[in-house]
């Protein structure tokens, strides 16, 4: 059975009269990967800053491998790596070298060193300067830089900002990779269509709270009752309720009992030609979820 890496209960933070999270619980276990995904100021960064002890509770708590970040910290944190923003790097050295100097923080051995290049597939390039590095590059070497210390949990805050097609797919490779090691990930993005593709799990903030977290293919699979029918005339409103009108002869309808809606349409003397299950992407039940808000 997979150990819990990461527990976060009812955490509540508020700066300056200003409630920033409430109520916010979760957890992840090895080899999960995450999507962390709200509105503007839903209280991602927040929770991520919370995570990583960064910002102190007012009451709630976080489990890290079992240890209170409160009580324990550094025992705590000595199982997290992360990137934030972007990561911090010495433009002017090589990648191995910028590894080197982490390496020296946390008394890692050369061999370690090299295993984490290979596992990044940076093997090629380690010993070119970092500012002859593609942004993908730089990143996996972030992430290398992020799990030498061997960590249980790593957060990442927006990797995929600015990363073309191919760096992309070279960082959902790499994270598919760390995750099957053992490693739990935390994703925070806007980029739900790449979420989709990869992680595991999501946890969906709004105003501070969460108001879904579970397993993508449950979250869809709850969200699929919605279906398009294709009816000869759409002069339906006594009939159904909860539809909307896409055309002059489809309608959405969501409900959890189709053989109903049908038995009212053909009660009521309304052909129907087709009918569609509507496949929702994460965006759409992202959408529907937190009303229509921006996401940052």
């Amino acid at each position: 059975m997979s150990k819990v890496v990461l527990e976060c209960c009812n955490l509540y933070k508020r700066i300056s009269g200003k409630e920033l999270v409430s109520d916010v619980s979760f957890s992840l276990k090895e080899g999960e990967i995450m999507g962390l995904i709200g509105p503007n100021g839903a209280g991602k960064t927040t929770t991520i800053k919370l995570i990583l002890g960064l910002y102190k509770l007012n009451s709630g708590s976080i489990k890290i491998c079992g240890y209170d970040i409160s009580r324990d910290y550094v025992k705590a944190i000595g199982n997290v790596g992360a990137i934030i923003e972007s990561p911090d790097m010495y433009m002017y050295m090589s990648g191995y070298d910028n590894l080197m100097i982490t390496s020296k923080i946390y008394n890692i051995s050369k061999d370690r060193v090299m295993e984490v290049i290979n596992l990044v597939n940076l093997g090629k390039r380690i010993y070119d300067k970092v500012s002859k590095y593609s942004l993908g590059m730089r990143q996996r070497l972030g992430i290398a830089q992020a799990i030498l210390h061997n960590p249980k949990l790593l957060i990442l805050d927006e990797p995929t900002n600015g990363l073309d097609p191919e760096g992309i797919v070279e960082l959902k490779r790499l994270l598919k990779k760390l995750a099957s090691k053992g490693i739990g990930i935390i994703v925070s993005s806007h980029i739900l269509s790449e979420l989709e593709s990869f992680c595991s799990n999501v946890c969906i903030i709004n105003k501070g709270r969460v108001i879904n977290c579970g397993s993508i293919n449950k979250l869809i699979n709850l969200s699929s009752n919605n279906y398009i029918i294709e009816l000869s005339e759409i002069n339906i409103s006594k009939c159904i309720s909860n539809y909307n009108i896409i055309d002059n002869t489809h309608i959405r309808v969501k409900t959890n009992s189709l053989n109903d809606v049908i038995r009212k349409l053909l009660n009521n003397n309304i052909n129907i030609y087709e009918i569609k299950r509507e496949v929702l992407s994460l965006e759409d039940i992202f959408m529907s979820l937190v009303g229509g808000n921006t996401i940052d």
